[in-house]
Formats: C-alpha cells, structure tokens, sequence
C-alpha cells in the first residue's frame, strides 16, 4: 500500500498545476477580451508619474474660473454651455470631449462640439444607454487650456436627457 500513495503524490501535484493554469487562463481571457466593462485607465501610469502637470491644471482651471455644463444628451446631441467668471457666453473655443458609460468604459467616444448659439457649443453623441455616463472635456481658446471632468446620470425614461 505504501507503495500506491507514493505514485498518487506527482500525479496529483502536475494536476493541481494544470488546475491553476486554466484558472489563470480564463481570468486573463475574461479581463482582456471577454467584457467591455473590464479596462484599464489608458496611460495610468504616465499619469501617476506626471500628477504634478494635472495638480497644475486644475490649478489654472481655477484661476480661469471657466464653468461649462451639460444642458442636453437628448437625440443624439450633445449640448454644453461655457460661461467666463462673470457668468458671459464664452466664445471662440474650441471643445472636445471623451465620454464613456461606466458599465462600458471600454467604448469610449471622442467628439469635437462645434460652437451654436453665444456660449453653446454642440456635437453629435451616441449617448443613448441610460445610466452612469463620465465626460471628460478639453477646452481651448488661445493660450489657454481648460479641462473638466463630469459624471452624469442618464435616465431612460427621460430619453437620455441629464
């Protein structure tokens, strides 16, 4: 009997082995390729190394004192508004945003907004999945460089208006 317990040990250790590497292969599968909601900040690092530059930035955000705010997700279009310190219209900037669902941040759209109305800027937007949506704008007028980030909840039953 001795015997059988000696030849049982390696078999069963090679198969514990084999266990976990079908386990790792899985998960390795299921978080790179299975699901759009499992991703990765891009440029994650980079930016940890660099919290300096967005300390500043947002630093200058408040010293430009720029509001923008989203008036409107509704058919298709996105609509903001960009006010200066005083509360005017701002005009002559250019705004680009990147927005993602967070049950889908892999699938992420980047669109410029083109000015409408004074202080109203406006771009088409596939924003029709209700739920928790983050925005993350870029505005630029001249020398300057304004940056927000935004996370609103979009509704169903009010058609994707925030």
């Amino acid at each position: 009997m001795p015997r059988i317990k000696l030849k049982l040990f390696p078999g069963m250790v090679f198969a514990l082995i084999g266990v976990n590497f079908c386990i790792v292969g899985v998960t390795v599968y299921a978080a790179n390729f299975r699901h759009s909601s499992f991703v990765v900040e891009t440029d994650y690092d980079r930016k940890a190394l660099h919290w300096e530059d967005t300390a500043r930035q947002l630093r200058h955000n408040a010293e430009l004192g720029w509001r923008l705010q989203i008036d409107s997700t509704t058919k298709g279009l996105l609509r903001v508004s960009l006010s200066d310190t005083q509360g005017h219209p701002l005009e002559g900037a250019t705004v680009s945003v990147e927005a993602f669902h967070h049950a889908h941040a892999r699938s992420k759209s980047v669109a410029t907004l083109a000015a409408a109305d004074p202080g109203q800027y406006t771009a088409p937007a596939s924003i029709d999945t209700p739920g928790l949506w983050e925005f993350r704008f870029t505005v630029n007028r001249g020398p300057d460089t304004f940056t927000q980030s935004l996370t609103r909840l979009v509704a169903p039953e009010q058609g994707g208006t925030s």
